[in-house]
């Protein structure tokens, strides 16, 4: 799919700009559906550093400079209007630049609404999808996504409940946000937190007056309105970057989100779940859906409700806010994205309301346990680690599968196929092969320096021997992110990783391989080392240990085999 990506003309695209929860849309986006494999090309300012397949540049910093000057919007708000000349110039160049590169039904992406409609209807021939709506006014598209159930029935209004006109085209997929952005803790600081604009519409005079009175401290960050002043009390650190905002909110105790109108969606709230941080919200809009009361946090009508939730906060467990949170990484939400955009393909292209086949599975989403069932779950993972334990090398992998009940394998990082055939054995039903054998040139992907004819012979031999096995093996001659592509998720019961070690590699596979994992599933890396290594330095140590800790694995659900005739060790845990 091809899509075109509209910046917003008043920021730039950048993580810079983390204050605006619109050019962060964008940011994400960019990114999220550039590594699942679609073409993304932004149209937006000169700095902006999206990671898209091209970025065109349609405003410059002197046309930004001559309308906005010096205005500070770390300290206040954004300053804009789109008749200013930031806005024309934007227009005038977006539309020019998109004349030179739309092909037949590609997709742009209105992110910022109406703000830049004229872009949008100066291609009529473009599919325009209003992507994200979470502003209150301005919508125009055919094509509608909703951040939130909340925003969608407060459109419709109260005359929906008695026609019968409903659009099935207009959806809601809800925000998302990069688990990479965010850290976990169970082990919170002494402290209350409010994150987002300082004004009495987000409900800072609630926070305020709620710790007051829990006699709790709180701390404020945030753009302020002009001339807001904050009591004594109140610790404020003014505006939060990216990482001001990730260790404030991992390490807080909750956090305040107490919007006094219908929240669209409240995206801090969600990025405290993430973080494993309860939330405080009042009981309304998209806190309905996203904040699970006495699960997540707690939502709140009165005064009373708001001091009640500060004083049993504690009843709260992190990791099923951890949990929840996971609801809304990009593994979740794009394939939405992708469903919707195919469905909408169909109309112009195919069967139209009739097509099947676009992932109706995506639409799940993941609940925390209650208490009865989070305890049986943490017994088999602990129970299944056991059975890992037995396991002193790789070599050894197999002669648990069937206590472990594995049946469906990958291996990504095959090479001349000695570890995947090894472990087929009579209880694995289903085997895939994956590995590009290719000599791209990049020594991380090839560290033994194989010739194109030696990896094309290695190929050859996994072929010939997966002949023998009776259709059980499916060999992937394809680069990792593009094969995991390919396969549902969950749909493994044991993952193998042995391919690029470098850091970013390892992040890219683990990444792409583990919603393929079935829950309960086993997944494997080899080389779990801290070494340089064939003019290689390895990063799974590392990465591992970040990949765990963000997604709440406790450190009991990890063992590690010795290293075994020269090879290196590798590490399991349970998902």
């Amino acid at each position: 799919m091809r899509f075109h990506a509209l910046g917003l003309p008043h920021t730039v695209t950048s993580k810079e700009f983390v204050a605006c929860a619109y050019t962060q849309k964008v940011l994400k986006f960019c990114k999220a559906m550039t590594e699942r494999g679609h073409e993304v090309i932004h149209y937006g300012h000169e700095d902006s550093n999206p990671l898209c397949t091209e970025h065109v540049s349609v405003l410059g910093n002197e046309d930004f400079k001559l309308s906005y000057g010096t205005h500070d919007w770390r300290k206040t708000f954004f300053k804009f209007s789109t008749e200013d000349h930031a806005y024309k110039t934007f227009y005038a160049n977006a539309i020019k630049e998109i004349q030179s590169r739309k092909q037949k039904n590609d997709f742009i992406l209105p992110f910022w609404g109406s703000g830049v409609r004229p872009i949008c209807d100066a291609h009529p021939d473009l599919i325009t999808v209003e992507p994200g709506i979470g502003y209150a006014g301005g919508h125009w598209a055919r094509w509608k996504v909703w951040e939130s159930y909340a925003i969608y029935h407060a459109f419709c209004g109260m005359q929906a409940v008695g026609n019968c006109q409903q659009d099935n085209y207009s959806v809601v997929i809800p925000n998302y946000f990069d688990v990479d952005d965010f850290d976990f803790t169970a082990r919170k600081q002494d402290y209350f937190l409010y994150l987002g604009r300082v004004y009495s519409g987000k409900g800072v005079d609630i926070a305020i007056e709620a710790t007051k009175i829990a006699g709790v401290k709180l701390v404020v960050a945030g753009q302020k309105e002009e001339g807001y002043q904050l009591p004594d009390h109140v610790k404020y650190v003014g505006y939060a970057d990216v990482e001001t905002r990730r260790n404030l909110m991992a390490n807080a105790k909750a956090s305040f989100v107490p919007s006094q109108y219908v929240e669209p969606f409240g995206g801090v709230q969600v990025e405290n779940l993430i973080s494993g941080t309860p939330t405080i919200t009042s009981d309304w809009g998209s806190f309905t859906e996203n904040n699970l009361h006495g699960l997540t946090g707690y939502r709140c009508r009165t005064m009373g409700d708001y001091v009640d939730a500060v004083r049993n906060i504690d009843r709260i467990d992190q990791h099923d806010c951890r949990d929840f949170g996971m609801n809304f990484t990009f593994d979740k939400v794009f394939p939405l994205y992708e469903k919707y955009f195919a469905d909408i393909l169909d109309v112009y292209e195919g069967k139209g309301w009739y097509a099947q086949g676009h992932n109706i599975e995506a639409m799940k989403k993941s609940y925390p346990c209650n208490f009865n069932k989070k305890t049986e779950s943490d017994k088999r993972i602990r129970d299944k680690v056991q059975i890992l334990r037995r396991v002193e090398n790789r070599d050894q992998i197999a002669s648990v599968f069937k206590d472990l009940e594995i049946q469906k394998i990958c291996e990504v990082g095959v090479r001349d196929g000695a570890n995947l055939f090894n472990m087929i054995n009579d209880y694995v039903t289903k085997a895939v092969a994956v590995d590009i054998w290719k000599n791209t040139g990049n020594h991380a992907e090839n560290d033994l320096d194989f010739t194109q004819q030696q990896l094309d012979q290695q190929y050859e031999l996994v072929v010939a021997k997966s002949a023998k096995l009776n259709g059980r093996v499916s060999v992937v001659r394809k680069f990792s992110h593009e094969a995991a592509a390919g396969f549902n998720d969950e749909y493994f019961d044991f993952i193998y990783i042995d391919a690029d070690h470098t850091y970013d590699g390892i992040k890219r596979d683990l990444d792409c391989w583990w919603p393929k994992l079935k829950y309960g599933g086993i997944i494997g890396l080899h080389d779990y080392e801290n070494v340089y290594h064939q003019e290689i330095e390895f990063g799974v140590v590392q990465y591992v240990t970040k990949f765990r800790a963000n997604r709440g694995i406790m450190p009991d659900n990890f063992h590690v085999t010795d290293m075994h005739s020269g090879i290196f060790k590798s590490c399991y845990f349970v998902k």
